[in-house]
């Protein structure tokens, strides 16, 4: 399994407890998208079989909502303003005693944007 590293991603826990967790705009349509969780700093949003992102560093009021096996409503937005929303969708979380993850599987923002890059060039496309 191949994940794009998140860095950069807003965790929202309303007065009800419920939780929304706002990312950019990914690839694709969401497809029984569920969370994974192991109770630690990490987790997985999987979006579709060929999606998969990386939640990195959670806040340590959001872990034990998800440890509690909550829905998170999940809301992609698009770059640089954060502004228009593309997409939302629920996702359910699910935990696990280990994320099913090896540090050689995580694509860095910085790499995928190098790999992302390369592919555009590729087809003509420079950036």
């Amino acid at each position: 399994m191949i994940a794009e590293q998140e860095k950069q991603f807003i965790a929202s826990i309303e007065e009800d407890g419920s939780i929304a967790i706002i990312i950019k705009e990914k690839k694709g349509e969401p497809s029984s998208p569920k969370i994974l969780y192991d109770g630690k700093d990490h987790a997985l949003l999987i979006r579709n079989a060929e999606s998969t992102v990386l939640l990195d560093y959670l806040n340590d009021e959001l872990k034990p909502l998800l440890v509690s096996g909550v829905q998170v409503d999940v809301v992609e937005m698009k770059l640089p303003d954060l502004e228009d929303v593309v997409r939302s969708y629920t996702a359910t979380v699910t935990r696990m005693a280990k994320l099913p993850l090896h540090p050689e599987d995580v694509l860095s923002v910085e790499a995928f944007d190098k790999e992302a890059k390369e592919a555009l060039a590729k087809v003509g496309i420079k950036i």
